[in-house]
């Protein structure tokens, strides 16, 4: 999202697999210990959705995150789809 957006982030590397996601740094930071966290300035958010919405709408009247109504509604649908849908269907199970 920030790319098509022209907006610049900087990355960090978070070593899933060494468990750098549940140190109490981490969890200050995202109290869930998942990726992604957009930290702009002194604000903090999580969560997939949520932070392609918060960067798209720094880019006014682009066309990613429509401004009308329906449109929007219909681009949120997909999101909590998404979210609440697909991305557990997908998740490794915890044996």
């Amino acid at each position: 999202m920030a790319a098509l957006l022209g907006i610049e982030l900087k990355l960090q590397s978070v070593e899933l697999a060494k468990g750098a996601q549940r140190t109490p740094e981490y969890l200050a930071i995202n109290p869930t210990g998942k990726v992604p966290v957009l930290a702009d300035g002194d604000f903090v958010v999580h969560e997939s959705s949520a932070i392609m919405i918060y960067l798209a709408e720094t880019k006014p009247g682009n066309t990613l995150y429509p401004a009308e109504r329906r449109a929007r509604a219909e681009v949120n649908r997909w999101l909590f789809w998404a979210a609440n849908l697909w991305a557990p269907a997908v998740q490794a199970k915890k044996e």
